[in-house]
């Protein structure tokens, strides 16, 4: 630590340069963090997007037919 601090004249410069040492790294923590959420939303949009889109997905609703046949039988079942 002595050979550190001589690069230094007083504690205020190792304070000083510690702390902008400190917010640059916050910095690009912060702007890694904003990233990878970007990513996962975008992602996350995608595949929303390719799971609800019409050719990919043939449960929506422009699919899906809407006549409903019931069948029902007169003779009763067997117990």
């Amino acid at each position: 630590m002595d050979t550190e601090m001589t690069r230094y004249e007083s504690f205020a410069e190792v304070t000083e340069d510690f702390y902008c040492s400190a917010v640059d790294v916050l910095k690009i923590l912060v702007l890694r963090l904003h990233d990878y959420h970007a990513r996962c939303f975008h992602s996350l949009r995608d595949a929303l997007y390719d799971y609800f889109s019409t050719d990919a997905a043939p449960h929506t609703h422009a699919n899906v037919s809407t006549k409903h046949t019931v069948t029902a039988s007169s003779t009763p079942r067997p117990p």
